[in-house]
Parts: C-alpha cells; structure tokens; sequence
C-alpha cells in the first residue's frame, strides 16, 4: 500500500491501489480460476506492509475473501462496514515503533462499532514481530486452526419426491447436516442427493 507505514490509519479514497497490490490480486484470482480453487473460501494473511495490503484488498474487494488475519498493519476505518460477515482475527504489539498499534486498534474500533465481529490480540511487548507470538504463542486456537475451522462447504440437498425439493447449505467443517422432509406423513421420499451422492432417506 503506497502510504507511509509509520503513519497507521490512511483513507483508501485518497490511496489508490497500488500495482503490487493489483499484481497480488489478479494473481489469487488467476490461481482461483485455473486451479479450480474454491473461491468461497480465499483467506488472506500479511504482515507489516503485507498486513497493511491485507486490509486494504479485504476493504476493496470483500466479496472475494472468506477471511483475514492482518498483522502489524492498518487500514481505511471510514470503511470498516464492507466487511461485514467476514472472518477476521487481527495482531499487533503494544510496543511497534515502526507500525503504529493505532493502525490495528483504529480498524478494531471502528469494525466494532459498526457492528461487524473481529477478534484482536494485541501483545503486551515492544518490536515490530508481532508476527512471531501469532504464530508461536497463540494457543486454542492457533491462527492456522481458526482460518482452518472456517472453512465452509457448500452442499447441495435435492429430494425426489412428490415434486423435487432442491436447497443449498454452506457447512463448516466439523458440522453436522440433518435433512427433514415435511410433511411427515403421507409424503414419500424416493430418493435423496447430497451433493450430487445418493443416501438413503432415513
């Protein structure tokens, strides 16, 4: 992001997107398409200048990222409600004399008071690593874990029956799906897909 990153917070109406940025950007989108990637569940990590980068792509694009973890960053607070329904887990330290933490806690309070959910760990040391502890000494869960956990799953239901139901699901992982078919009487289930496997109607 081309503003000084000693100075925290920026507005991304006066900042434009940086070529580096754009080039990152187009690259997920390419990998998404050619890789037959699943673009429901991009998540995007940086630190310092990358974390910066992190909230600037998530504040331009929302719709293309499932998560953010920035690091030592900061971003555009005017702008916290476009993430609304993203997943985000933000770090810092107390004492960064490089990035200021006013860059973290400035879009922590703003996502706050928009009413969008982050969570925030700030780490009670000096130095810009806050890096370091966030992948080291974050436990239960580790950031890895938490953007793992977030991964969801669309599943597709159809039933054949009198007429054919047909419904879409986002799961995470580790949940549970129970299908019911109304009404419970008199109204027989021939068969049921989940995505695109047949079971067996129970």
């Amino acid at each position: 992001v081309e503003t000084p990153y000693s100075q925290g917070s920026y507005s991304i109406e006066e900042i434009p997107l940086s070529k580096n940025l754009n080039a990152v950007y187009e690259l997920i989108q390419s990998i998404a398409k050619h890789e037959n990637a699943d673009k429901g569940n991009i998540m995007l990590n940086g630190i310092s200048m990358g974390g910066y980068g992190t909230w600037d792509l998530a504040l331009r694009y929302p719709k293309a990222f499932k998560a953010i973890a920035p690091i030592c960053g900061g971003g555009d607070p005017t702008k916290a409600q476009r993430l609304e329904g993203m997943r985000i887990w933000a770090f810092h330290c107390e004492g960064d004399q490089s990035v200021p933490v006013s860059g973290s806690r400035d879009m922590i309070n703003a996502l706050e008071t928009a009413g969008v959910a982050a969570k925030y760990t700030e780490f009670a040391i000096n130095g810009h690593n806050a890096w370091k502890p966030a992948l080291e000494d974050v436990k239960d869960p580790s950031m890895i874990e938490w953007l793992i956990n977030g991964i969801s799953y669309n599943v597709s239901i159809e039933a054949e029956c009198q007429g054919t139901a047909c419904k879409a699901l986002s799961l995470y992982r580790g949940q549970s799906l129970t299908v019911d078919i109304l009404p419970e009487k008199g109204y027989k289930t021939a068969r049921l897909y989940i995505d695109g496997l047949a079971v067996s109607p129970v």
